[in-house]
Parts: structure tokens; C-alpha cells; sequence
């Protein structure tokens, strides 16, 4: 009996997962001759060099609730963007193709982009750094695709298209919160298309030109979600200076313009951070399963720590 991904440790998975990105580098196109796992998270990516020396990012897309049509989605806006000379990862080709994976519940999607060269970001990028990675989120949802048969999920309420897998009162309590304020910000900003996960690992730093990459979990959203997104990843490391109005120096709005108070612009913080939490909840990947717990317990710090204070403050915890 084939023994479940879910349940193969992690050295077992990257053994079960390598054929199945051969298979799929072999639909793009592609003639590896070096195949290497880079990132192991929610997803696998793989650097991938060809027959003629040249470089590629493949990705297999195992615990993102995405659809085909989602990847479609994000395929042809991400052509579009470097077609507006945007700094964002290229698509090969507009191909979503996929493959079996033994022990696994669905089809393994790919995706494959031409590898993009740049460094690595710190952990706390400077003042000016995080000035430009908050324009260059403006500068890419103030570019939005063509119309398309293919479209991103609408991030209306707290778990966008994930089920709650997160069982505790505390949380679904705020939950209802962040999902009343959502209601509000849609009604009062128009929504469009957004990265949705720009931070230090998903940019590289190219003689000072930053690229974006990782567009999977791109949504359809009011742009002040990037905001609270771009708050939320850069206190996940407990920031040297206030990076809320560097942030903001980016953006011509404030909360208070879409009808909101500072409280409940803060709640959506605290809903990405419980959106987190749960993804936490569904993932196969060992090592991320070993974290939710403690991060289920840190979550409901946050949580208790905000409805005292009206902030989200990450720095508060132990």
C-alpha cells in the first residue's frame, strides 16, 4: 500500500517529488540537466539548469489552494507585467501543465519562470529598502491584466478560499471582526488584482533594481490589504525602526478614506496573520506542521494583546 505524502517525513518527500519535477520541467520544454530543490514550504521550487547552460524556476504547486485557472491567472499577469518593463518574474510559456504524485490527493501543477538573478534581501531591510519594496507593490496592483477568461480568488473574508481548520473561540471570534471590516473596505475601494505576499523572501535585489517573484497567492482584493500585508511580513522579525510610516510614504490613502478606523484597519492585519495560522493547519510539509502549534499559541497572544490596545504588535511576545 502506497503510504500518503502527508505522512512520508521530509527526506522521504523530496525523494517522491523529485521524478514528478523531472516530469514536468520534461512538459515545459525543458532539458535538465541539473535539477536542484531550493525552497521546501507550502510548495517546491527548483532551480533548474537546462541542456544549453541555461537557468529556470520550477515550481510545483502542492499545499496553495489554487486552481488551474488561478495559475493561468497569475501566468498571464506576471507576462503581462514584464511586458510593461515591471521587475517581476517571466513565464515561460503560458502552460500549466501537471502530473500524479504517488500518495497524494491531486494533480501537482508547475509552473516555470526564467530564473531571476539578484540577491537575496535581509531579514530587516533598511529604511530605504522597504521604502522601494512598498512602491514596487503599488506599482505592480496599479498594473492589473487584460481581461481574461482566467481569474484570481476574491479575498472577501478572513480565510479567502481556505476552510477554518483552526478550531478555538478566541480566533473565530476575531475572525467575524476582520471579516466585518472586509465587508466595509470592499464596499468603499474598488479591488483589483494583488501580489498579495510581497516580502524579503519573495524579492531579490538585482545592483539595486528589486524583482518580485511568488505571485501564488495573488487575490482580487481592495488595494489597502497590501498595506496591512507589507505591515504584517516585516514585524514577523521585530523591526530596529517604525516601518509603518515608511510603509505609508508609499501610498496616497488612508485608512480613514475607505471608512475605516485605525482599530479596524489593524484587524486586517491581525487577518492575515490568522490567515497564516491556519495555512498552517493544511499543509504536508513536516516542518511546518512542528510550527503550528506554536504559532496557534502566538496567534492568540496577538489576538488577546489587540483587543486590549487596538494594534497589532508582534513584539509583544516571548
Amino acid at each position: 500500500m502506497t503510504t500518503p505524502f502527508a505522512q512520508l517525513t521530509q527526506r522521504a518527500q523530496y525523494a517522491r517529488l523529485r521524478p514528478i519535477a523531472t516530469n514536468l520541467a520534461h512538459q515545459f520544454g525543458l532539458q535538465p540537466q541539473s535539477l536542484k530543490l531550493v525552497h521546501y514550504g507550502y510548495n517546491a521550487t527548483y532551480k533548474v539548469t537546462d541542456k544549453d547552460g541555461k537557468l529556470y524556476s520550477l515550481k510545483l504547486i502542492l499545499d496553495t489552494p489554487r486552481t488551474e485557472s488561478h495559475l493561468h491567472a497569475e501566468v498571464e499577469w506576471c507576462r503581462h507585467l514584464a511586458a510593461n518593463n515591471l521587475p517581476v518574474a517571466h513565464p515561460i510559456s503560458t502552460s500549466v501543465p501537471h502530473a500524479e504524485l504517488e500518495g497524494f490527493s491531486k494533480p501537482v501543477y508547475a509552473l516555470c519562470n526564467h530564473w531571476l538573478y539578484g540577491r537575496k534581501l535581509s531579514e530587516q531591510p533598511s529604511p530605504q529598502t522597504l521604502f522601494q519594496i512598498s512602491q514596487l507593490t503599488r506599482n505592480i496592483y496599479e498594473c492589473p491584466p487584460p481581461p481574461s477568461q482566467h481569474t484570481f480568488p476574491e479575498y472577501r473574508t478572513t480565510l479567502g478560499e481556505s476552510p477554518l481548520m483552526v478550531d478555538d473561540s478566541l480566533i473565530t471570534e476575531s475572525i467575524q471582526e476582520c471579516d466585518e471590516t472586509l465587508t466595509i473596505l470592499w464596499r468603499n475601494q474598488p479591488a483589483t488584482p494583488l501580489h498579495f505576499d510581497l516580502h524579503n523572501w519573495n524579492i531579490l535585489n538585482k545592483n539595486g533594481l528589486l524583482q518580485a517573484f511568488d505571485f501564488e497567492y495573488a487575490h482580487v482584493s481592495p488595494p489597502l490589504i497590501e498595506v496591512a500585508n507589507l505591515i504584517f511580513n516585516f514585524m514577523l522579525q521585530t523591526p530596529k525602526y517604525d516601518i509603518r510610516p515608511i510603509i505609508w510614504s508609499a501610498f496616497d490613502y488612508r485608512p480613514s478614506d475607505f471608512g475605516l478606523t485605525e482599530r479596524q484597519f489593524e484587524s486586517l492585519i491581525i487577518a492575515r496573520k490568522i490567515l497564516f495560522c491556519n495555512d498552517l493547519f493544511l499543509t504536508n510539509n513536516p516542518k511546518l506542521i512542528d510550527i503550528k502549534q506554536r504559532n496557534k499559541d502566538r496567534t492568540k497572544l496577538l489576538i488577546e494583546h489587540f483587543n486590549q490596545t487596538n494594534t497589532y504588535d508582534p513584539s509583544i511576545l516571548p
